[in-house]
């Protein structure tokens, strides 16, 4: 999850409060900026989650597709992505995610995304199971990430999660082996399962392909990059955090 230290300075300049949209349901988004009294709006796919997780008012969360959002051109100072990217197909769906933040951003609104990044140097899904085994990758999240990103071979191509839960289950006897190496409840643990047998793909980005999509211009204007942050905790160099601005080429 963001910090709010790493949403600090995110929100565009203004004496009057601020129309936020929130790709997902994510509630430290909406906690933050409605606290200053921002009106924060949430676009997911997911009916369950929006009844489940959303904390704002069920008015102001919308079911719909991030690729074809369901408001008015110009509508937002800021819209925020929690580690969502890499839920769509690249380049095309990653493409249509940044025309509609052109369309829906006002001139000079911004777009704050996390990603799970991709590293320069390639991870091989051998080498991020040994970290299980000798004990420098104990986080189940984090290994979910890493594994994909392991596994996958190009980033059109991504990961099939299947993938990840066999490559898993290969390395590992049961459940209780994995869960005792991460000091976890076994129960937690095997929540893999939900990745048994699913077809869903995930693509995990670089920096500069993200970086590369969202600066390509449409009716004259781009989403220009204007800094990414690194957060301090473990595991964050995976997890930049990337701001944009809706500017004019």
């Amino acid at each position: 999850m963001l910090k709010e230290q790493l949403l600090k300075g995110t929100a565009v300049p203004r004496s009057s409060p601020a129309d936020i949209l929130v790709l997902g349901v994510t509630p430290e988004y909406y906690h933050f900026f409605s606290a200053q009294g921002d009106r924060v709006r949430a676009l997911d796919k997911s009916p369950q989650m929006i009844a489940s997780v959303w904390p704002g008012s069920r008015e102001d969360a919308v079911e719909g597709s991030w690729l074809a959002m369901p408001y008015a051109d110009n509508s937002f100072d800021l819209i925020l992505c929690d580690g969502g990217l890499q839920l769509l197909p690249f380049p095309k769906g990653l493409g249509q995610l940044q025309q509609e933040l052109l369309r829906c951003l006002r001139p000079g609104g911004r777009f704050c995304v996390r990603l799970f990044a991709r590293p320069a140097e390639p991870l091989s899904i051998r080498s991020v199971l040994d970290q299980v085994v000798d004990g420098r990758l104990n986080n189940l999240h984090a290994l979910k990430i890493l594994a994909g990103m392991g596994l996958q071979e190009t980033t059109e191509q991504g990961v099939v999660l299947d993938a990840i839960w066999h490559s898993l289950q290969q390395r590992f006897s049961d459940w209780g082996q994995l869960a005792g190496l991460l000091a976890m409840d076994a129960r937690e643990v095997a929540m893999l399962d939900a990745y048994r047998g699913n077809s869903a793909v995930y693509h995990f980005l670089s920096e500069a392909e993200v970086i590369d999509v969202f600066s390509q211009q449409k009716d004259g204007f781009g989403l220009e990059h204007s800094v990414t942050r690194y957060p301090d905790y473990r595991y964050g160099e995976f997890c930049p955090t990337l701001l944009f601005e809706k500017q004019a080429g």
